[in-house]
């Protein structure tokens, strides 16, 4: 369901995987203290569970702390603005997704960050798919007959919810 949030958490991914980043970096060099990422979700979800796995190997790779701050609310905006409002040192990452960077933009007025300007994007984390489905048994077929019910819905004939669900399938793919 909340799968596509794992979209752009690449920053600290793209820092873990740097293997020459690691060897040649001295101990006066960054990090030289701890490190947080900024999760704008609540904890125990996919983007949570990605930016702890990635914390845990960029504590390893650079024998510093890197610690998840989970800071949920406004459709990530308080999180977003929150770390724009930080010193760019590096020091405090945020596990940015489509909705912080590309959605809110568009559908929020006086938004109080400036992706464009405010966030530079180092990697994608991961990618996945979200998918449209319906219970098997007796929901709609197509697209199109999905678009008919909300007709039928709108023109004054309601649609019966009880035999209405969403379902999300993930389908391994060789």
């Amino acid at each position: 369901m909340l799968w596509y949030r794992f979209a752009a958490l690449g920053l600290a991914v793209a820092l873990a995987s740097t293997h020459a980043f690691s060897q040649n970096a001295d101990t006066t060099t960054y990090p030289n203290r701890p490190v947080r990422i900024v999760v704008p979700f609540p904890a125990g979800g996919p983007t949570d569970i990605l930016a702890r796995v990635v914390a845990q190997r960029l504590s390893e790779v650079w024998g510093q702390p890197v610690v998840i701050e989970n800071q949920p609310g406004a459709n990530t905006a308080i999180a977003a603005a929150r770390v724009a409002k930080m010193p760019a040192d590096g020091y405090t990452l945020l596990a940015a997704m489509d909705v912080t960077m590309v959605l809110n933009p568009i559908t929020t007025r006086n938004l109080s960050y400036d992706p464009l300007k405010d966030f530079v994007p180092i990697t994608l984390g991961s990618k996945n798919t979200s998918l449209l489905s319906v219970r098997a048994e007796d929901g709609p077929k197509t697209v199109l007959a999905v678009l008919s019910q909300g007709n039928k819905a709108i023109e004054g004939k309601p649609i019966d919810l009880s035999k209405t669900y969403t379902t999300e399938f993930v389908k391994n793919v060789k």
